[in-house]
């Protein structure tokens, strides 16, 4: 149920966030572009209609842009639920569980993975508009896709009482040349929907080919016993935002955007998603795809990231010996990378900007590797990274960062860095990634028994999230170590009313400029506490400062931000005390 309510949330407000920038791109294309073809049919001369497509160009562009920077702000704001989500499997595994019960959290974790990759893919809903998507073609085991996407769903369809099964003909070759993912994505939707338009009976997922040639067609179908589609439905279906009728959205959810990108993406992939259905009886979608012949030795077997990131934390000698240079300008999440890197045997450097960053690195002090931050004052990471590599051409810079567009993580790259983390950052990637690029600048040595610490094991499950507070992902985050939370909790609640005072002379005096920076300093120290209804405060009140909108009442702004940030300090002081008691007990 935690996780379902989790989906809805982020299948809620990715739709918002998508609804809304194409309306804002669509409206100043069309306003633009109109404009011209009125102009162009008014006055006469090659060259004037050029000058204006130019210009109607030019602003649909930059419409494009600002919804690409809209779009970044939703994607971080959902995947912070997401890292939820797994945190809160990763506190279950850690119970006592039965085999069934470990298949199924095994199950919800893989498809939780799933879904924090998948969210990548539902951004690129604009780029698709665009024409800017490619897709892959490597060798798949089209068999053991089709076999996963089953499993994934199995419970699913288990819990409302359907049967789910798979039905593949001895002519569908097991090996091909194609898109895993974006084929996965296609089914997921299409079996997704079947399930949850089904009240009762079956869902089948079919495969068949025709004998002989190449490329091979495959045909693929997902059948369903449920409600049907209403005949006038069936013509719009397909839409972008479209319902198959007006209650659908109320009695069922969903955004109506799903079957658009899957028509879509299977267009790309060579084929055309149709849908066959009778109201009452049940629905068919199918489409057909040619195929080439892939090689079983050429397939990349998929990543268990479970697995990748299965490194035992306990012994706190996973980064003995390396030297990090961690940039980040928000002092509690300075303050808890610090101790969680240094728990793990580092020997962390701390700089607030790219400037301190680039002076020690002139300083000539000798670094394995460099975190760095991209959103900074004075200096960004970026620009700080392109400074760096000038005499420091092959230390690895790794990214950290909220901003999740393919257009970040080209522009970081393009600036020196090797690799990319999205924050907020699970402490296992973050070790992982470490000893992936700083393994070749120093050897880790396993700590001495004897000396070895030991991470401390209380009962954090005991502690309740106050009103307002998701804690045990905040603790999650921090390796279950109380030692860590306290004391990031303790830089918060001794720096917060400096910042809140700042702030509200900020509105005061109409500089919200900085006032937005100083809600987004807050944003990420709150949330990374747990602190969610202070933080989700500070965030929706810097995106109406950043969308241009002008706030109505800045003193009332003033007046719940403070009455907020009182609220989590006490709470913060109340779970501090509870904490240490666990610890002492």
């Amino acid at each position: 149920m935690i996780i379902a309510f989790w989906l809805m949330i982020i299948a809620a407000a990715f739709v918002l966030g998508v609804f809304i920038g194409r309306w804002l791109f669509k409206k100043n294309c069309h306003a633009d572009c109109g404009h011209v073809h009125q102009k162009s049919a008014t006055i006469d001369g090659l060259q004037l209609d050029v000058m204006q497509s130019q210009l109607a160009e030019a602003k649909a562009l930059a419409a494009s842009q600002a919804k690409s920077v809209f779009l970044t702000n939703i994607s971080h704001e959902i995947r912070t639920p997401i890292h939820a989500v797994l945190g809160q499997l990763q506190l279950l595994e850690q119970t006592s569980l039965s085999n069934d019960q470990f298949q199924y959290l095994h199950q919800a974790r893989q498809s939780s993975r799933v879904l924090l990759d998948l969210l990548g893919n539902l951004l690129d809903y604009s780029r698709i508009e665009a024409g800017r998507l490619s897709l892959e073609n490597t060798s798949i085991d089209l068999h053991d896709t089709v076999d996963r996407l089953r499993l994934s769903l199995f419970a699913m369809a288990v819990n409302k009482g359907l049967s789910l099964t798979v039905g593949i003909d001895p002519l569908v070759p097991r090996y091909v040349k194609g898109d895993s993912l974006r084929l996965t994505q296609v089914l997921m939707n299409l079996v997704g929907n079947a399930i949850k338009f089904t009240p009762a009976g079956k869902v089948e997922i079919l495969l068949s080919a025709s004998a002989g040639g190449e490329p091979v067609e495959v045909l693929f179908e997902v059948v369903d016993t449920g409600v049907g589609i209403a005949p006038e439905a069936l013509t719009r279906i397909f839409e972008d935002f479209s319902q198959a009728e007006s209650g659908t959205t109320r009695k069922f959810g969903g955004s109506g955007l799903g079957l658009a990108i899957a028509s879509k993406l299977v267009q790309m992939m060579g084929g055309k998603l149709s849908v066959d259905s009778e109201k009452g009886v049940g629905t068919r979608f199918y489409f057909s795809i040619p195929f080439e012949a892939g090689k079983e030795h050429e397939i990349v077997q998929p990543v268990d990231m479970a697995a990748r990131f299965d490194i035992d934390l306990n012994d706190c000698c996973a980064l003995k010996g390396m030297k990090i240079l961690l940039t980040e300008d928000d002092p509690s999440v300075q303050e808890m990378t610090l101790l969680l890197l240094e728990q793990q045997g580092a020997m962390v450097e701390q700089a607030f900007n790219g400037v301190q960053a680039v002076e020690l690195m002139n300083s000539g002090k000798v670094f394995d590797v460099i975190l760095m931050d991209l959103q900074m004052p004075d200096m960004d990471g970026n620009e700080a990274t392109r400074i760096i590599r000038k005499v420091q051409p092959s230390i690895p810079i790794i990214a950290m960062t909220a901003n999740v567009l393919e257009e970040d993580r080209q522009r970081a790259f393009a600036a020196g860095m090797c690799d990319f983390l999205i924050k907020p950052i699970d402490i296992r990637e973050l070790v992982q990634t470490l000893r992936h690029h700083g393994l070749s600048e120093f050897k880790t040595t396993e700590a001495d028994p004897a000396t070895r610490t030991k991470v401390e094991n209380v009962r954090l499950e005991d502690i309740a999230s106050p009103a307002g507070f998701d804690l045990q992902p905040a603790l999650q985050r921090m390796n279950n170590q109380p030692k860590i939370y306290l004391a990031t909790a303790k830089r918060f609640i001794d720096t917060i009313e400096e910042v809140r005072s700042d702030l509200v002379g900020a509105l005061d005096q109409g500089d919200f400029a900085f006032a937005s920076r100083l809600f987004h300093r807050i944003k990420g120290s709150a949330l990374m506490l747990g602190a969610t209804e202070l933080g989700e405060y500070a965030r929706d009140i810097r995106e109406i400062i950043e969308n241009g909108e002008k706030l109505q009442s800045p003193d009332k702004v003033a007046e719940k931000l403070t009455e907020l940030v009182n609220i989590s300090t006490d709470n913060l002081k109340l779970i501090s005390s509870q904490l240490r008691q666990l610890q002492n007990g």
